[in-house]
């Protein structure tokens, strides 16, 4: 209904920024496979992401491996520290519930990065000029875009929205070579 609470779009900023030339790199969550399959695969995804004129495309998994050692990290360290538990940092849906429904545990969320925004970083480090985008299936990454004190991420698209541009754009994902 008028005045309901929507989340940001960003598909709008990126599009005009792909025509205006922009650079820009993508994250991608690893279940976008299952967004398009079983008629595409990640090849294909890749293909029509870069027809999209998206440049270097990695998957948010890349940045899992690094999450996990930094967390075994923090981990070997919660006696030091007098934490008797560790909760994951990776899903910012869980964190706004921890501060907003249970504030005593907010001490206890890892300050690791998400795999997102830790593959985001590597991607500002290796091409710092170019803009980035994360698409995934969770409206809520928008959200830990926005709130992170270094910008990482300039857009967070769903799965929902660049299937929308793959259909402007007329991209049959399932069609194109690997």
């Amino acid at each position: 209904p008028f005045g309901a609470i929507v989340e940001k779009s960003y598909v709008k900023d990126f599009i005009l920024d792909i025509k205006n030339g922009i650079k820009i790199n993508a994250v991608i969550a690893p279940s976008i496979v299952g967004q398009f399959s079983p008629k595409a695969n990640l090849e294909q995804i890749i293909t029509a992401l870069k027809k999209c004129g998206l440049h270097e495309v990695v998957e948010a998994a890349e940045g899992a491996d690094d999450a996990g050692d930094l967390e075994s990290s923090e981990i070997l360290q919660m006696d030091k520290h007098n934490k008797k538990f560790l909760t994951s940092s990776c899903c910012p849906s869980f964190v706004n519930c921890l501060k907003m429904h249970y504030p005593a545990l907010v001490q206890n969320i890892s300050s690791t990065l998400s795999p997102m925004l830790i593959t985001a970083a590597k991607l500002k480090t290796k091409f710092p000029e170019y803009k980035t985008v994360f698409i995934g299936p969770c409206i809520s990454k928008k959200k830990e875009a926005e709130e992170h004190n270094e910008p990482l991420i300039d857009y967070v698209l769903t799965f929902e929205e660049i299937a929308c541009i793959f259909a402007a754009k007329k991209i049959d994902v399932s069609s194109l070579d690997k």
